[in-house]
């Protein structure tokens, strides 16, 4: 398990007043970067998981 620290809080009360989606302002900024560690954890984690698939278990 891996813990992204990013977590942006979407808050979709005021997101809907005109009835049509306006994100919050900062918003994407705060998507992009939980993406961005997301997908830096998946890359590390590939190797650890190939690994595994990879080595032989004791029976």
């Amino acid at each position: 398990m891996a813990t992204v620290r990013a977590q942006p809080t979407i808050s979709t009360h005021p997101s809907f007043h005109t009835g049509t989606f306006v994100p919050q302002e900062g918003l994407d900024t705060a998507v992009d970067t939980m993406l961005d560690q997301l997908i830096a954890w998946s890359g590390a984690l590939r190797g650890v998981c190939r690994a595994r698939t990879q080595t032989p278990t004791a029976a």
